[in-house]
């Protein structure tokens, strides 16, 4: 059986990449470069110019998984994701992802807290993450300004990123 591994590089340009690898490897080199002229296109539509001086959204994602939450730094497929669609990640730094105390969420006062479907429902809905220590501080918890998507989507970085940025987008550039 043959085996190819593709780079998982969690960027635009790491998508890109990837499609054009994959559809190359399977024979569809045109229908690759057809989609990838759809996300380049897509891609310049999700998010439009704000008013001069206008501050981004600051969005901190949380991972759940197994009872433990951890926040996403730079340099993680969230962190990427909340630039794509116009945000600023609330936390940068640390690399990767980390477990976060109640004092570091409420100091990074994020306007949105970003969960993927899965997180949002194990943790009871809106009302859960509410409870999670140091969110009801944050102008997020305050506003109930908690958001999630479906974790493809969000972490992906495939042929649907577009799909989840513009659907970030929309949800944080209210």
């Amino acid at each position: 059986i043959r085996v190819e591994i593709v780079a998982g590089e969690r960027t635009f340009d790491g998508a890109v990449d990837r499609v054009t690898e994959v559809a190359a490897l399977i024979g569809k080199k045109v229908e690759g470069e057809a989609l990838v002229g759809k996300m380049r296109a897509d891609i310049a539509d999700v998010v439009k110019p704000g008013a001069e001086g206008a501050t981004k959204p600051k969005v901190l994602f949380i991972y759940v998984a197994r009872n433990t939450s951890m926040v996403a730094g730079s340099g993680t497929g969230a962190d990427a994701m909340i630039q794509l669609a116009g945000g600023v990640n609330a936390v940068t730094s640390f690399q990767q992802f980390k477990p976060i105390n109640p004092e570091a969420i409420v100091e990074a006062n994020p306007d949105f807290i970003l969960l993927d479907n899965s997180g949002l429902k194990s943790l009871g809905g809106v009302d859960g993450a509410l409870k999670l220590p140091g969110v009801a501080e944050t102008t997020a918890g305050k506003k109930g300004q908690i958001i999630a998507l479906d974790k493809t989507l969000l972490l992906g970085f495939g042929p649907r990123l577009t799909e989840g940025a513009t659907e970030l987008a929309r949800l944080i550039q209210q």
